[in-house]
């Protein structure tokens, strides 16, 4: 049975991320990547698989791209990942049982939970609640929420129990940077937010 599935993963110079993720994704069918204009070697590693179509559009928000990519998919469900997001094989098959079993007919999507890597190993624990990666393209929108996004669905929302994992390989310094940037957008959202 082929899934009416699409992968929609965003990339901005992912080189260090991208082929594993892509490897997790073998049992899609459909992978669209909105690209932002990468300069490392994300394209070609991008250029060597199959079904994987690329969209060039420049960054101007997380919910911009996400929902931009929306526009552009046509199969019954979409799973919305990051290029630094693994799916191990049991969420593979936890995710095409739920979108092939006829008691999810009407249900918009489904929230999944998350797992964070160090250097490929999940850690023990998180405080973060799971979040809705798979649901029908016609169902969700995105909206910016400090230095992230957020989909809200219209419709029924599930829950599966098998984690993706938060794997980011790039360097430290990167890292430190991208989180120095976040703190700052996150703190202009407590500030503009009413007490």
């Amino acid at each position: 049975m082929v899934l009416s599935l699409t992968a929609l993963i965003l990339t901005g110079n992912e080189e260090a991320n991208i082929a594993r993720t892509l490897h997790g994704l073998r049992w899609v069918p459909n992978i669209l990547v909105i690209d932002s204009g990468s300069t490392d070697a994300t394209l070609s590693i991008l250029a060597g698989q199959a079904g994987v179509e690329v969209i060039h559009r420049p960054f101007d928000s997380f919910a911009d791209q996400c929902n931009f990519g929306l526009r552009h998919i046509g199969s019954e469900w979409v799973l919305s990942l990051d290029a630094d997001y693994l799916v191990m094989p049991e969420l593979a098959e936890e995710i095409s049982l739920a979108i092939t079993d006829p008691r999810s007919a009407g249900m918009a999507g489904f929230s999944i939970p998350f797992h964070y890597c160090i250097a490929g190993r999940p850690v023990r624990g998180t405080l973060l609640p799971p979040r809705i990666c798979l649901y029908r393209p016609g169902c969700g929108t995105y909206r910016n929420d400090g230095h992230g996004h957020r989909v809200t669905i219209d419709g029924p929302v599930g829950r599966l129990r098998n984690p993706i994992r938060h794997d980011d390989r790039k360097p430290l310094q990167r890292w430190l940077s991208s989180q120095q940037r976040y703190m700052a957008t996150e703190a202009d959202k407590l500030l503009a937010t009413p007490s």
